[in-house]
């Protein structure tokens, strides 16, 4: 029983010592894309993502795509941790101009494997 419950307790440890460094490690990847968002920095932006994700969006893509959304939402002016959803850390980014989701999420090795803006889905109800 002793034995079980020392289990128990290192395992129950052991994923809130992980899941601290994996905040950790989500929060310094979401203000070091906000810095580099803010400044047009898109060699910064790409160089956050791990090797599978630059392959499938190269440097010129990130250009545009950033280039695209700061012209029409200006910049970030604060990013707001919401919640976590498959794995995906999910924050409000407020531009200048607009309010949106920042989706993030990060691989083992900490790089980013995931990164998306978009607006955020809502439930609407009909009278």
């Amino acid at each position: 029983m002793k034995r079980i419950i020392v289990i128990i307790a290192f395992l129950t440890l052991n994923v809130t010592f992980s899941q601290k460094v994996e905040k950790k490690e989500i929060n310094k990847k979401v203000q070091d894309f906000k810095i580099a968002y803010n400044n047009s920095d898109y060699v910064a932006i790409f160089n956050l993502f791990n090797d599978k994700m630059k392959i499938e969006f190269p440097l010129e893509r990130v250009e545009k795509f950033y280039g695209k959304i700061k012209k029409g939402k200006g910049l970030i002016k604060t990013l707001s941790y919401e919640r976590i959803e498959g794995g995906v850390y999910i924050y409000t980014a407020k531009f200048k101009r607009d309010e949106l989701n920042l989706e993030i999420g990060i691989d083992e090795s900490c790089d980013v494997n995931k990164l998306y803006i978009k607006r955020e889905k809502r439930d609407y109800k009909r009278n």
